[in-house]
C-alpha cells in the first residue's frame, strides 16, 4: 500500500513540475534527485563497497538505461493523459 501510495503521488508532483519546466527538465530534475538520495543512503549503508563495479553484469548496466526510458515515458505520459489517467495506467 505505501508503494502504491507513493508512485501516485510521485506521478502527481512530476506532472506539476513537466507543467512548469518540459519533460526533459523534469526528468533531469526526477533521476537528478533520486539519483543523489539513493548515493546517500548508499555510502550509509554500504560502508564504502558501493563503487565496487568490477563485478557487475553487462545486462546491470541495460537495466540502468531502461529504467531512464521508463521515467521518460512516465512524464510523457503524464503530459499527454494526465496525472489521473497516467496514474491509473501505472
Amino acid at each position: 500500500m505505501i508503494v502504491g501510495l507513493l508512485v501516485s503521488s510521485q506521478n502527481i508532483i512530476n506532472s506539476k513540475v513537466n507543467e512548469n519546466i518540459g519533460s526533459w527538465a523534469a526528468t533531469t530534475l526526477v533521476l537528478g534527485m533520486e539519483s543523489f538520495t539513493l548515493l546517500m543512503i548508499g555510502l550509509i549503508v554500504e560502508e564504502g563497497i558501493l563503487f565496487a563495479l568490477q563485478n557487475m553484469k553487462p545486462w546491470y548496466w541495460f537495466s540502468v538505461l531502461t529504467g531512464v526510458g521508463v521515467v521518460i515515458s512516465i512524464m510523457r505520459a503524464l503530459k499527454l493523459l494526465g496525472p489521473r489517467y497516467a496514474s491509473s495506467i501505472l
